[in-house]
């Protein structure tokens, strides 16, 4: 597909692209070339949950072995089941994001808030 349209930096991936989450790896939360002996993400999906995807900037700077790695801004799925610690949106969703997030977006993630009944009936 076609590349979103954003003011950040872009490229299309590449079969051979991968995300190292090999925490005792010197590229650990890297990119990195597949096929590769480090324990890794590959980019390129058959889900294509991966066609717009934006690397968010967690343990990036430093690196913290054991602290998390490829942390991602991503397609949901149809059902928009969780994800194992990314952030995924609909194409719609994150197209419009992509469009309108200036040159170094900052993006403040929050749990999921409880339901007000429940805040009631716990005295909160």
């Amino acid at each position: 597909m076609p590349g979103p349209r954003s003011l950040l930096p872009t490229r299309p991936l590449r079969r051979d692209d991968g995300w190292c989450e090999d925490a005792t790896h010197g590229r650990y939360n890297r990119p990195i070339r597949l096929p590769s002996p480090a324990g890794h993400e590959t980019m390129w999906r058959d889900d294509n949950l991966y066609d717009v995807v934006g690397v968010l900037d967690w343990n990036m700077s430093p690196r913290v072995s054991r602290r998390g790695s490829a942390i991602f801004l991503h397609l949901a799925r149809q059902n928009l089941a969780p994800t194992a610690g990314c952030i995924a949106l609909s194409r719609t969703d994150l197209k419009r994001l992509l469009a309108c997030a200036g040159r170094r977006p900052e993006f403040a993630v929050a749990a999921k808030p409880l339901k007000a009944s429940r805040h009631r009936r716990s005295g909160r």
